[in-house]
Formats: C-alpha cells, sequence, structure tokens
C-alpha cells in the first residue's frame, strides 16, 4: 500500500515512476486518474485519511467528476466500500450534473471500488439518477463482467478472470441493463495469475460496446522460461569451454610430437 505509509517526497517519486511509464503529463492523450484504497484508504472501515484524499486531488485534480468526450460521457466517481449514496457524496456528484446531465449514448462510471454488488437500498438510486450503462471498476485485480437486470435486481456473471471470445460485445440498447466490468491488474505485485489490460471499443451506429483483454506474460511461466534457458545457456557455456580446452591440449601434444 505504497500511497497510504508513503510521505509526500515519496508520493512524488511514485508519481515521477508513474508518469515515466504513462506518460501522464503529455496533454494529448486524455488520461482520468481514479483513486484506489492503496491511495487514499477506504477499504476497512476506519482506515479513510481526508490528508490522503487531499494529496491525491493536489495531483490528479477532483476526484468526483463528470468529462465529456464526444458521446462519450465519464463519471469519476471516489466511493468506497462504506459510502452510502444518497446519504453520501450524492450532492457532490449532482453538482457535477447541474450544466451537464448524463445523457450521453455512453455514459460510464469510474470507481475503483464495485456497485454493483452493493445493496439495493445503495443500488437503485444510484442507478435511477445517474442512469450509466457501463461501470469499470478495479479493486479486485481479477476481470469479469456483471450484468445488472434493473428490472428483477439480479446480477448475472457474463465472464469471469477471462472471456469466451477474443472481443466480446455488449448491446447497450438494453435500458434494464447496466455492465460492470471489473480490470484486471497490469501489475505482477497483485499476485494473480492472469494480468493485463482491458481496451473497451464504443461503436455509436450500434451503440454496442467491444471489449478485448491484452494479457501480458504470465508472471511464473515467463520466469521458469528464463530460467530454462538460463540453464541451457550455462551448459552451451561450459560444453564449449570443454572441447575447447580439449582441441587445445591436442595442438600441443601434436605440437611436441613434431
Amino acid at each position: 500500500a505504497e500511497g497510504l505509509s508513503a510521505s509526500d517526497d515519496e508520493f512524488k517519486r511514485y508519481l515521477d515512476r508513474f508518469n515515466s511509464i504513462y506518460d501522464y503529463n503529455n496533454h494529448e492523450q486524455h488520461y482520468i486518474i481514479i483513486p484506489g484504497d492503496n491511495d487514499v484508504g477506504g477499504e476497512y472501515y476506519g482506515d479513510k485519511q481526508p490528508i490522503l484524499r487531499q494529496r491525491f486531488r493536489n495531483y490528479f485534480g477532483r476526484t468526483i467528476a463528470l468529462y465529456h468526450q464526444n458521446d462519450i460521457q465519464f463519471l469519476k466517481l471516489d466511493m468506497d466500500m462504506f459510502d452510502s449514496y444518497s446519504e453520501g457524496k450524492r450532492n457532490a456528484i449532482i453538482e457535477q450534473m447541474q450544466n451537464r446531465p448524463m445523457t450521453a449514448n455512453f455514459r460510464i462510471v469510474l470507481n475503483h471500488w464495485p456497485i454493483l454488488t452493493r445493496t439495493a437500498r445503495f443500488i437503485k438510486p444510484f442507478i435511477n439518477e445517474l442512469e450509466p450503462n457501463i461501470i469499470l471498476k478495479g479493486d479486485s485485480h481479477h476481470f469479469s463482467i456483471i450484468s445488472y437486470d434493473r428490472v428483477n435486481m439480479i446480477n448475472k456473471f457474463l465472464a469471469k478472470e477471462y472471456l469466451p471470445q477474443s472481443i466480446y460485445s455488449l448491446d447497450l440498447n438494453q435500458k434494464n441493463f447496466i455492465y460492470e466490468i471489473s480490470v484486471p491488474t497490469c501489475s505482477y505485485r497483485m499476485g494473480v495469475q492472469r494480468i493485463g489490460y482491458v481496451v473497451l471499443l464504443l461503436d455509436s451506429e450500434s451503440k454496442t460496446a467491444h471489449l478485448t483483454i491484452l494479457s501480458t506474460p504470465r508472471r511464473y511461466l515467463a520466469l521458469c522460461l528464463y530460467l530454462i534457458y538460463a540453464i541451457l545457456g550455462l551448459i552451451f557455456v561450459i560444453l564449449t569451454s570443454l572441447f575447447s580446452r580439449r582441441n587445445l591440449i591436442r595442438l600441443l601434444m601434436l605440437s611436441r610430437l613434431m
């Protein structure tokens, strides 16, 4: 939990490392950075630290904000496992929507913690007011897609850990269904087998979302392959050295005989 335990100087170094990987300061690319429990707390009751949230805002802007790009709206949230909606951050969310209501074809909520697996008391007002059709979340470090039936208030797993096909499509014309996509981790440090990046493509004409996973090599498989290559390389060097030494001895013996 680097962000939770980091001093301000350490956090700045983490930010520099982050920027060296993702080029966050390149304004030609658009980034939306959302806070997680390792940044600001919120996974366990009592670990919320307002000073960490303020530090995050100093570097990455508001933790609740609405962004527009063409016919896509991104609602960036900071709702942890213990936040209520009606009694919690609703006012800050509604304030963002006053001049720009959520009416675009694609209404995507970005939140580190899950939304659709919470209680009906939380989900119902959240969905009725915000009307999202896709939710992107992290937290578990595992990939999954959940569909939520607004009429029957039932969750259903459409995919878990991997996709049933290389490109998976979600029909967003069905207003009674909302999809929550759990983005897998891209870090080997999380200790999960399947890691990678999710790519989401949005088709305005058909109002369809297409997604795929760009998997990265499995950690232990890659380490085993490196170990095998190292052993084979060492054997090759030893054998080459032995044969070279034998040839040298033969040449010396021949020179003495001559």
